[in-house]
């Protein structure tokens, strides 16, 4: 008996919006070659995103509420 092996990835990145200072971030996840992205409702500047991390560069930096931090709440969802 094969047993197939089920890839899943789960990154972040940022909604490139030509004109604005802020971009939006979306999640992109991926199961078995097949991907969905939810656009979260948290937004941040270019310069203080860190590409290779996927996170804000700034570790102090709040989710658009300002109830928690946004690294935390990257973090909770990769996690999921």
């Amino acid at each position: 008996m094969a047993t197939t092996k089920t890839t899943e990835s789960v990154n972040f990145y940022l909604k490139h919006c030509a004109g604005y200072v802020n971009h939006t971030i979306y999640l992109q996840f991926k199961f078995d070659g097949r991907r969905f992205r939810y656009y979260l409702k948290q937004s941040i500047e270019k310069s203080k995103w860190n590409n290779k991390k996927q996170r804000a560069k700034d570790g102090n930096l709040k989710t658009a509420d300002g109830k928690h931090g946004l690294n935390d709440l990257l973090n909770n969802l990769a996690s999921l």
